[in-house]
């Protein structure tokens, strides 16, 4: 099959559930083209995406001149160079600008660029709910062709919403062939939007399990505590309230070391809580980390900390791909009661769950793992089980190549 993934940034360190994909399909032969807005910021790239040569099949369509003269010369060139080979495709694109956001025209156009000539796809693969619409606007003009598939992953399915108002999504409901998310309940949630139940399918996020083997380890309650957090320091990811818990641990005499791995927007805000909370010496962000360093920290470690909440603005998680990891690593993870992540850990069972922006809730939990290090073991080994049995990537990747051939096969009937 040739499948086109349609995305926002490439590649981003902490998009590993969209690598792991695309790699996935490569390694079945399936040739993957990916559409992007721009590269990432971020310095530290993932091995795969240099192993797999994944920068050589990857399209930049937001490549719009910063300088004034510089974009009208480039427009002028777009629209001389295709306005005769493909003038339906310039025209339904003018028209829609006009319909739909006037104040972007050349934007608009710069976007289509990659796009001219048409391309053909037997499967258009968008991640998130945003570049779903946007993968809707390209086969609207006719320039790009194809099953078109949308995965959505939280924000695109709460806040996104919230924001643009809750028929955003009505054209792409309408005519999108597969919506995939990743738990019941974000299914629940897209079907309240309105998309037809019978065209929405939960696809979970996967790991690798070879990569991420089970790794035994013993934790004695004399030792030093050594938790880990990886996660892109954003409102929702709630590093603050596991930077709090943390502190609350050390005064009541647990020695304990927290490492923070990402980075973003908060950093500095969290910067002033572990100031505030006399924590220098005990909690560090440490920035992005490529996935062999990751997985290093993560051996390293006695506890997987992620205290997640909705945001002001309700922006939610979708299920935690590296918190996944964490579980088949043997890692035991403490979490909250936020979104989907209940459907992933089972509280006391595969890993431990407080209230979400509960302090003392998280205290709690480490406060457990700390005093019960032996019965810490068995839960290590279900939340193995649970990775194998139902987010294995090799599974997940499978059922993915399913997923496209029962469309292109209902297509053909």
């Amino acid at each position: 099959m040739r499948i086109a993934f349609l995305v926002g940034e490439f590649p981003v360190i902490s998009e590993t559930f969209i690598l792991s994909q695309i790699t996935g399909l490569i390694d079945r032969g399936h040739r993957v083209d990916i559409y992007a807005r721009r590269p990432d910021q971020t310095e530290v790239i993932h091995g795969d995406v240099l192993s797999y040569r994944l920068l050589d099949c990857t399209t930049y369509y937001n490549d719009v001149p910063a300088n004034p003269v510089r974009r009208y010369l480039g427009a002028l060139g777009i629209l001389a160079k295709h306005l005769f080979t493909n003038p339906r495709a310039i025209l339904r694109c003018f028209r829609w600008r006009r319909r739909m956001q006037p104040r972007f025209s050349l934007h608009v156009l710069f976007g289509i660029k990659p796009f001219l000539p048409e391309r053909r796809y037997d499967v258009v693969h968008c991640h998130f709910g945003q570049l779903g619409l946007r993968g809707l606007f390209l086969k609207d003009i006719g320039v790009l062709h194809g099953k078109l598939v949308t995965t959505y992953y939280g924000q695109d399915v709460t806040q996104y919403p919230r924001q643009n108002g809750s028929d955003v999504y009505r054209r792409l409901f309408d005519t999108g062939d597969l919506f995939l998310v990743l738990s019941e309940r974000m299914k629940r949630q897209l079907i309240e939007l309105g998309c037809d139940s019978r065209r929405v399918r939960v696809h979970h996020l996967g790991v690798d399990c070879n990569r991420f083997a089970f790794r035994p380890r013993e934790f004695r309650g004399s030792d030093t505590l050594r938790v880990v957090t990886v996660a892109r320091l954003t409102e929702k990811k709630g590093v603050a309230y596991g930077i709090r818990a943390i502190a609350e641990l050390a005064r009541a005499g647990v020695n304990v070391q927290y490492s923070i791995i990402g980075d973003g927007p908060l950093r500095g805000d969290l910067e002033s809580v572990i100031e505030e909370n006399e924590m220098t010496a005990m909690v560090h962000l440490m920035g992005w980390k490529n996935q062999d360093e990751v997985a290093r920290l993560l051996d390293e470690s006695d506890v997987f900390l992620a205290p997640s909440v909705a945001s002001r603005g309700g922006d939610e998680e979708g299920t935690p791909t590296v918190l996944m990891e964490a579980m088949a690593r043997g890692l035991p993870v403490v979490s909250t009661t936020h979104s989907a992540i209940p459907e992933v850990v089972e509280d006391g069972v595969t890993g431990f769950l407080a209230p979400e922006q509960d302090v003392e809730g998280l205290v709690d939990k480490l406060m457990y793992i700390v005093r019960n290090p032996d019965q810490v073991q068995a839960l290590k080994s279900a939340a193995r089980s649970t990775i194998e049995a139902e987010f294995n990537a090799e599974n997940q990747n499978e059922e993915l190549v399913r997923a496209y051939a029962g469309l292109l096969n209902a297509g053909e009937g």
